[in-house]
């Protein structure tokens, strides 16, 4: 993290943001595209300090270090609310924050959610705990998000919760069996035990019938969460929530296709292709 609250010139900024967003090999890069530039160069900025604090969380530095990193990014939010950011990306931020009066509390909140995701295991409890896990790494992003979008509050803390919820439903689904490789249950542990599984002995135990049950629980939710998600989207101007509407549209596909193979197979790899993803993207922004 760069200090000293170095001034840099808004060329240098532009430039950081889009390499850090196009980068990220992520198809919401094209869909962020289609925007105003005020508000792509706003969601921009958004986005890219989510990858950055997903990148800690996710590297390979020590826990420690990784604790102290994502303490100086809540130094630099603080810094940033008071006009004072001491890097290239909070200087980034500062015209969305100010614009779109994004609520400081959100960057708090996904910061939260990268903290419970840095330890060398996790284990989710119950569905209270795997609610509040869905809020802090995703459901914040929509929060900020949709204020970028300019929806009002209510309409968009409504999709930013059932979106949000429905996306990180589908990631934790999509990478069952890699997050267990690396210590770390989503599916909450009091389904696996009505199931009847120890949730301690899921590595070696991927194929046993207690997972595949919870799965099947936790994709009802995010079928539930998608279908609240496009209702709550088609109350909305199109051309607000159109970002939107292409990631839920993406995430949909891939969902569906998460259902298609089924539970009982979670090493088998899903994915969409380049293909899916253009024709997706396509429809989904210009054929409502």
């Amino acid at each position: 993290m760069i200090e000293n609250n170095k001034i840099y010139d808004a060329h240098s900024v532009d430039q950081f943001i889009r390499s850090r967003v196009k980068l990220s090999g992520s198809s919401f890069f094209w869909a962020m595209r289609l925007m105003s530039p005020q508000k792509r160069n706003a969601i921009y900025s958004v986005y890219a300090f989510c990858r950055e604090v997903d990148d800690i969380a996710d590297g390979n530095a020590k826990e420690f270090q990784k604790r102290n990193k994502l303490s100086n990014w809540r130094i630099e939010i603080e810094s940033i609310y008071q006009a004072k950011p001491n890097t290239l990306l909070g200087q980034s931020l500062m015209p969305a924050v100010n614009s779109y009066k994004l609520v400081k509390q959100d960057f708090m909140d996904l910061l939260d959610g990268m903290e419970m995701d840095i330890g060398n295991s996790l284990q989710i409890p119950d569905l209270p705990e795997l609610w509040i896990y869905c809020d802090r790494v995703a459901c914040s992003v929509g929060r900020l998000s949709n204020s970028i979008f300019e929806l009002d509050r209510e309409t968009g803390n409504k999709l930013a919760k059932s979106l949000g919820t429905a996306l990180q439903l589908t990631n934790i689904l999509r990478d069952v069996h890699e997050d267990y490789t690396r210590g770390h249950i989503y599916l909450p542990n009091s389904l696996l035990i009505e199931h009847g599984i120890n949730p301690n002995k899921i590595n070696i135990d991927i194929d046993h019938s207690a997972v595949s049950e919870t799965c099947k629980v936790i994709a009802e939710n995010a079928r539930d969460s998608f279908n609240q998600s496009v209702r709550i989207l088609a109350s909305c101007e199109p051309r607000k929530v159109r970002p939107a509407r292409i990631m839920m549209t993406l995430y949909q596909r891939l969902f569906e296709k998460l259902c298609n193979r089924g539970w009982m197979d979670l090493k088998s790899k899903v994915s969409l292709s380049s293909r899916e993803k253009l024709y997706l993207i396509v429809k989904s922004a210009y054929f409502v």
